[in-house]
């Protein structure tokens, strides 16, 4: 079977090319995807190193994002940029000739889609978060299967077609290497802090992070993933500047970096005892799934306030702590930190509780099997 894949949320997408690597190595794969996270400022997408690391070909695909803030003149360009990316989808599809197309969902993948429509070529869409944002919604209307990673984001999509998966998570990161990472000066002495905002970064937790540095620094070990910069913010940068500030016994306790490899973060995540993250659904699920207690912020604007509703349920299990980011001060971040501290046995042992089965890759390769026999044998009758 030959699978062409594109994107929107990277990480599932990743685990999910891992998962049939290993298990189904006679499958090809392709990834069209982004150079550029952020067209504007030219930041480079991870999409393209990550998925070329795999050994699998990456297309470059540009697609048309939607936003009313666009100048006028460019709204009025839409329809034709939109009908330009569906015949390169066409052209694409043509050139791959894949048995199956698979979304993970964002505006990139709605002219692959159609595009897939158009040819008789399957599609399957994949949905990491809780609430379906409008390019799945869009994509559903046309997949064959809509999977799922919570019964609740069944809502607004097709019920005949939806299948609950649960959410790919990278195997690796259930492996625990046993060598530093070359960016390490020695093992940790104290407690472990991850600290992450994304693979964009999140300015508001990195210029929290500056602020209360010296507070942190003096009682964990602080691993911070400040995310990639661009040409106007440079994170890592500033938040370095921060850690020279610091006595001397703790810069040794700060490590900043903007992006770390699988197993790097495979050997992060062992060391780990607590974490601040926003609500993203393939974080919340990694460090739920590796009993990691966590602070989390969730974005106040996302879709539908989706990343609220990710956290949410392990709040109510009183396995993680949540703070708005309207409530973000340094003094109430320290002092939720004071108290996830304290009750980190507590959060451990509910979140070993929270069955965390990760079979997702498994079942949703089961749904592109299904989806791909069904379509050969509709093509043959």
């Amino acid at each position: 079977m030959k699978i062409l894949i594109s994107g929107g949320h990277l990480t599932p997408a990743l685990a999910f090319i891992d998962y049939v690597q290993e298990k189904q190595p006679s499958d090809e794969l392709v990834f069209a995807g982004r150079l550029y996270s952020q067209d504007r400022v030219k930041q480079t997408a991870q999409e393209k190193s990550e998925v070329e690391q795999r050994g699998i070909k990456f297309i470059p695909f540009k697609a048309v994002r939607f936003s009313r803030r666009q100048p006028l003149t460019q709204l009025l360009l839409l329809p034709l940029r939109f009908m330009a990316a569906i015949f390169q989808g066409k052209q694409l599809l043509q050139r791959e000739r894949p048995d199956i197309f698979l979304s993970f969902g964002g505006y990139l993948a709605v002219p692959l889609a159609i595009a897939a429509k158009l040819s008789g070529i399957p599609v399957v869409t994949h949905e990491q978060t809780s609430t379906a944002g409008f390019a799945t919604r869009l994509i559903a209307k046309l997949a064959n299967a809509v999977a799922i990673s919570f019964p609740q984001s069944a809502a607004n999509l097709p019920a005949q077609k939806v299948v609950v998966t649960g959410n790919p998570l990278r195997a690796q990161i259930f492996h625990h290497p046993p060598q530093l990472p070359d960016w390490m000066k020695q093992r940790p002495q104290l407690p472990v802090l991850l600290i992450t905002g994304g693979n964009q970064g999140s300015f508001i937790i990195n210029q929290l992070i500056k602020e209360v540095l010296p507070e942190i620094t003096a009682k964990w070990t602080v691993i911070h993933l400040c995310g990639n910069p661009t040409s106007q913010l440079n994170y890592r940068q500033e938040l370095e500047s921060a850690r020279q500030k610091l006595p001397s016994a703790q810069q040794s306790n700060y490590y900043v970096k903007e992006w770390i490899s699988g197993d790097e973060l495979a050997w992060v995540y062992s060391q780990t005892q607590a974490a601040v993250s926003r609500g993203g659904a393939n974080t919340v699920a990694e460090l739920s799934s590796l009993n990691i207690p966590a602070i989390y912020i969730p974005l106040p604007h996302a879709h539908h306030d989706e990343q609220t509703k990710n956290v949410q349920p392990l709040v109510e299990q009183n396995a993680s702590l949540m703070l708005p980011q309207s409530d973000l001060t340094p003094a109430n971040f320290l002092q939720q930190l004071t108290e996830l501290d304290k009750k980190l046995s507590v959060f451990k042992k509910n979140l070993t509780n929270i069955n965390h089965a990760n079979h997702a890759s498994r079942l949703l390769y089961q749904v592109l099997t299904q989806v791909t026999s069904h379509a050969q044998v509709s093509q043959t009758a």
